[in-house]
């Protein structure tokens, strides 16, 4: 009842007025301490909603501070060291690129506003990265509104393999690398393998001198290397291509011998199979129209190699380049088939009637309403060089 007087009924006997004011108040864990020690609370602004939110947002602010400059110093660390981030994709083609790539956009976004349309260089060098891949570092130089010169770099760029790239959006010439690396993957499998196509090609080198075919004297029948072409630099595809048509028949060789003697049947068949498919008209044709192609381009390649090249002429190599794309679009087809055909007959590869229907694969239900010639022609030689005009 000593509640209901103080909150409902009103308070009239003041000669008991403290007792009934201590009964009210009660003990320590009474309604009344309760929400004394709630009011109390309440009137402290350190122990305030808004000041406990600000708290904890601010620690969760520094919290988040710390993880994006482990994160910054992370990417600074691989970068120098030219690792990969582990199960992370920061590929082009990739939909989870993060630091990295935020990284990039940022720094390119503070470089070009601290350029302000002003005049700057562009250096350009080569080398090659970890993996043996072909790439152009680009920086750039410029002078700020100090007058201080400042360098920025700006990226890697693969030349070659951007090349290479390119061309390969043709399903054939996609499918032609695939076979070609794979052939090399298989010759070069092991040290035996690389020792007997050398003592192959010296063999083969001896029936020559003798026989007269070849010279001897300074500098001429070295020993011919067969490298994959990221584990050279500049111009790496056009030499392997080159090397592959020189030691064909020692190539030939190779696979007929590891399809006899591998071990494992599954490699027997494979090896067997890819001797019988790079000797087809399909690949010799396509391995002498890359290297045409690619020999072309290396001239740009090799140029831009050079350390006193600037801009113009490089843009000017790039127009030659282009230059004799278009010619030999223009008048290099018969050339090319002539060096197919001799091909052919070299390594008793059978050349189909050109005049003949073109079939894809070994069935004839599903010829083609065009030619060979027309579709080596179009399909193929046309389709190829306009991808890089």
């Amino acid at each position: 009842m000593t509640d209901i007087a103080f909150t409902q009924n009103g308070f009239k006997d003041w000669n008991k007025a403290l007792e009934r004011f201590r009964t009210h108040i009660g003990e320590v864990n009474s309604i009344y301490n309760k929400c004394f020690n709630i009011m109390i609370n309440l009137m402290n602004q350190s122990q305030s909603i808004r000041i406990s939110f600000e708290k904890h947002f601010e620690k969760q602010k520094n919290k988040s501070w710390r993880c994006l400059n482990a994160s910054i110093d992370v990417a600074r660390f691989l970068s120098r060291l030219g690792l990969s981030f582990y199960v992370h994709d920061e590929s082009v083609s990739s939909t989870n690129r993060a630091i990295v790539d935020a990284c990039a956009k940022e720094t390119i976004k503070v470089t070009m506003e601290d350029l302000n349309g002003d005049y700057f260089e562009i250096l350009v060098d080569e080398s090659k990265d970890i993996s043996h891949k072909e790439q152009m570092t680009l920086v750039l130089r410029y002078v700020d509104e100090k007058g201080e010169v400042i360098e920025r770099f700006d990226g890697f760029v693969h030349l070659q393999l951007t090349l290479v790239a390119l061309v390969k959006k043709n399903s054939d010439v996609d499918d032609f690398f695939c076979l070609f690396i794979n052939v090399l993957n298989i010759v070069r499998a092991s040290y035996k393998r690389r020792y007997l196509l050398r003592q192959h090609q010296a063999a083969k080198l001896e029936k020559l001198i003798i026989s007269g075919e070849v010279h001897t004297g300074r500098g001429l029948n070295q020993e011919c290397g067969l490298q994959r072409p990221c584990e050279t630099c500049w111009g790496s595809h056009c030499k392997t291509l080159e090397k592959f048509i020189d030691i064909f028949s020692s190539i030939l060789y190779m696979l007929g011998f590891i399809a006899r003697e591998c071990p494992n049947y599954l490699d027997r068949l494979t090896t067997e199979t890819l001797k019988n498919t790079i000797k087809g008209f399909d690949f010799a044709f396509m391995l002498h129209l890359m290297l045409k192609v690619l020999m072309i381009t290396n001239y740009l390649n090799s140029s831009l190699q050079k350390m006193d090249q600037d801009i113009i002429n490089a843009m000017e190599l790039l127009n030659t380049a282009k230059q004799g794309l278009q010619r030999i679009r223009d008048s290099g087809w018969s050339s090319l088939l002539d060096d197919v055909f001799s091909f052919c007959d070299k390594y008793e590869i059978a050349i189909p009637k050109m005049d003949a229907r073109y079939i894809p694969g070994k069935s004839k239900h599903r010829a083609l309403d065009v030619t060979y010639y027309h579709y080596f022609w179009v399909k193929r030689y046309f389709v190829v060089i306009d991808l890089l005009l």
